[in-house]
């Protein structure tokens, strides 16, 4: 086994520890010491024979897919056990005690020496967790034309194999394989795949939503389909993708304090996602690379549903043009599980083919292979009669809604003294309400859905 721990300020920050991964390095010993401000911090990773003696208050294990957030491998499904300490080194009521950009530093060594994603799981600090990965792995290979046949590796005789080939959501082809070989030669084109593996009953080996266009990657285990698109007007690099969420396999305790535990995390995530967002953002002249950074941040929120509401959103008679607004989109559609709903004003008698005119402008190649590799860009424009003038951004998840207000329209900001100011939760769902009844039922004459 391999054993890594990682010390703060003389205090042992975090234990991991590998089994199944020391072939060949049973006298494996590494330290090393980087200093973040005025605290050290220590990594130690060594070989051991056997885990140990290890304190803890609760037990969290079960088996998670390679896309799993705590999964510290790139591409191996794996079996854990998080032994769970409830004092925790950094953090108290819930808050941290050290500043975000400091944690953050942290979480970044964290995962540069280990693979796991500390600001993912902040309340794996103090924490021991052990993994015990499964070495499957599946790649594809060149078969016939556009169609890719798969092969998994690393199983044995008491293996069954399910995989599932998918044309965006249509399932075209599915194959149950009992048996150490599997290389399958499909009949149809498809675009991702699941991938199961059974032994004797147990899963052992999970990944879901793999794509064609990591098919030189698959075994490195790209964990959702992504592009890195480079913007027109800006040096900024976007990366759009399509994520998916694996559930968390709980063994089985049912007990409160697992539960807590859970929730206590979330409630840390969202703390530290929401303090990276301000309530007021303001930019002067010239400082369209800040309104990218901006619009980045809350493209990223967690949500269901962006709404934007914008009179001149498809007017590219601005500074950049329409390479600006195609940058604009392709930072709003970096995640493609989100729904996105644009309402622009539209006078049908002025220009009944303004929408239909945008669009084919807005496609370039970049924009046409960012549909094909994710089928859609889950995008839909409404062109409205209604006239109105404020600009928002609204957020729903569920039956939460977060919103902003924004002083000019999204193809100049940047451009000259504008600010993004976030509204209160009830007043943003009046807003949204409001303006769905008012702006766009019954008022929409031009729509397109990308």
């Amino acid at each position: 086994m391999i054993r890594q721990r990682i010390f703060y300020d003389g205090a042992l920050l975090i234990t991991i520890i590998h089994e199944n991964l020391d072939s060949g390095i049973e006298n494996r010993y590494f330290e090393e010491v980087e200093e973040i401000g005025s605290v050290e911090m220590r990594f130690i990773e060594e070989y051991i024979d056997e885990i140990g003696e290890i304190s803890y208050d609760e037990v969290l294990q079960g088996f998670i897919c390679n896309q799993h957030k705590k999964n510290p491998y790139y591409s191996f499904s794996t079996y854990f056990r998080e032994f769970i300490k409830e004092e925790k080194e950094l953090i108290k009521n819930n808050q941290l005690t050290i500043d975000l950009l400091e944690f953050k530093h942290i979480c970044h060594l964290v995962k540069e020496k280990t693979g796991f994603d500390l600001e993912a799981n902040p309340y794996s600090i103090s924490n021991t967790l052990v993994f015990s990965p499964t070495r499957i792995s599946c790649r594809c290979f060149e078969f016939k034309g556009e169609i890719d046949g798969i092969e998994v590796n690393g199983l044995n005789a008491e293996c069954i194999t399910l995989i599932k080939l998918k044309f965006n959501d249509l399932v075209r082809e599915t194959y149950v394989i009992h048996g150490e070989k599997c290389k399958v030669l499909p009949k149809h084109e498809w675009i991702s795949l699941d991938v199961e593996v059974y032994d004797k009953g147990r899963i052992v080996f999970a990944s879901y939503d793999l794509s064609l266009m990591k098919r030189i990657n698959i075994s490195m285990g790209v964990v959702s389909k992504q592009k890195e698109v480079q913007l027109k007007t800006s040096t900024k690099k976007i990366n759009v993708k399509s994520i998916s969420n694996m559930p968390i396999s709980v063994g089985n305790s049912t007990d409160s304090k697992l539960t807590n535990y859970l929730e206590f995390e979330q409630n840390l995530k969202r703390v530290l996602e929401s303090d990276e967002r301000k309530d007021l953002y303001f930019l002067g002249k010239n400082e369209a690379e800040k309104a990218f950074d901006i619009f980045e941040n809350i493209a990223d929120y967690d949500c269901d549903e962006l709404w934007i509401f914008d009179p001149y959103f498809i007017n590219y008679s601005i500074s950049g043009g329409i390479n600006k607004l195609r940058d604009i989109l392709k930072i709003l559609i970096k995640n493609q599980s989100v729904k996105k709903y644009i309402v622009f004003e539209s006078n049908e008698n002025e220009n009944a083919h303004q929408l239909d005119d945008f669009i084919s402008k807005i496609f370039d190649d970049e924009m046409k292979n960012i549909r094909k590799v994710f089928g859609n860009l889950n995008l839909e424009f409404s062109g409205t009669s209604e006239h109105f003038h404020d600009r928002f951004f609204f957020f729903k998840k569920a039956n939460q809604i977060t919103g902003y207000i924004i002083g000019t329209s999204l193809n100049s900001f940047g451009e000259n003294y504008s600010t993004l100011v976030k509204l209160k939760s009830k007043d943003a769902e009046l807003i949204l309400n409001k303006m769905n009844l008012e702006i766009v039922k019954n008022k929409i004459n031009q729509n397109a859905i990308l």
